[in-house]
């Protein structure tokens, strides 16, 4: 009798485990369709060990509170909190919302790739100069929004500072583009180079001092961060512009630093600054641009088409300088 009935309590049991498991799956599977939010805790647990979740995409209501600051436009598409940095990476192999910002951020390669490297052979060393600085400017952009994209939704602390590292990188991009602007506008003009750059690098330390301030840090703030930066844009290259113009005239500058070029980079940048400002089209069209098309992606495109029209016109002036080859 005892033989007979140790079996039979051994199937119960594994069958009784065998009915858990199945039952937790389901679970597991009901809540990753989205179909209900009434998971157990250990549940939850289970559930982010198997692969699958690492594609479930959240709502923002579902988000941890340090995250729904200042997205609540967007409503779905989020990537869940992950346990590791590892995890982080392993984002870029699943679409989210922002997928589009990933994909944009890290295409330096777009500028990099065009004819500049050609003229190498020709360029001296003011030539050298500039145009490193600016091509630093924009690697170095691309390469911490890259980081922060990737990683911001590891933890607050990382989404701290890799936004403020963000906000920095865009500084110095715009920061190092006055310097081919500068220099090849007043060729011959040593102490207006200087005086400019020694304003501009003022004007991009304050703008920098106020982006690490936590009184304009937050995610809420992106509107205040768009005028801020936007007037560090205005006042960078609007002013040298006009003055080139006024001395030179209009058709000479226009031709001496590719002037066309450098209003393509401003509407473009333009466009991405009142995309984000407003979070257009998200705020009047919610749900529909989650994934594709929002505000924050419409300013990363807009980055890399102004990148590229700005190297366009650091060419152009390049070519006219070694084709003048003005006399100091």
């Amino acid at each position: 009798m005892v033989m007979s009935t140790a079996p039979r309590a051994s199937t119960s049991s594994s069958f009784q485990a065998f009915a858990v498991g199945l039952l937790g799956v389901a679970r597991g599977r009901k809540g990753a369709s989205g179909e209900t939010n009434s998971l157990s805790t250990r549940d939850a647990t289970v559930s982010v060990d198997t692969r699958s979740t690492t594609r479930v995409l959240l709502e923002w209501s579902a988000l941890s509170s340090w995250r729904q600051q200042g997205s609540e436009h967007l409503q779905s598409g989020y990537r869940p909190d992950p346990e590791t940095l590892v995890a982080c990476l392993a984002s870029w192999t699943y679409v989210h919302n922002e997928t589009g910002a990933l994909i944009f951020a890290s295409l330096p390669h777009t500028v990099f790739n065009t004819d500049a490297m050609s003229r190498y052979e020709a360029a001296d060393k003011i030539d050298l100069f500039v145009c490193s600085i600016y091509f630093f400017g924009v690697g170095t952009c691309f390469v911490l929004s890259t980081t922060f994209h990737t990683f911001m939704h590891h933890s607050k602390t990382t989404y701290d500072f890799g936004i403020k590292l963000d906000y920095a990188g865009i500084l110095l991009l715009m920061y190092t583009s006055t310097f081919p602007l500068i220099l090849y506008t007043f060729p011959c003009r040593m102490y207006l180079q200087a005086l400019y750059i020694t304003v501009i690098t003022s004007l991009a330390g304050g703008c920098m001092l106020a982006t690490f301030h936590p009184s304009i840090g937050g995610p809420h703030l992106g509107h205040v961060r768009a005028f801020l930066f936007g007037s560090f844009g205005l006042a960078s290259f609007l002013i040298p512009i006009l003055h080139g113009i006024l001395a030179a005239g209009l058709e000479e500058q226009s031709a001496r630093v590719g002037l066309c070029w450098i209003w393509l980079t401003v509407l473009c940048n333009g466009l991405g600054v009142v995309a984000y400002a407003f979070k257009f089209p998200e705020t009047w069209y919610p749900r529909r641009f989650d994934i594709v098309g929002a505000s924050h992606q419409i300013m990363h495109t807009m980055v890399v088409f102004a990148a590229l029209a700005y190297t366009k016109a650091v060419l152009v002036a390049f070519d006219y300088r070694h084709s003048h080859h003005p006399i100091c």
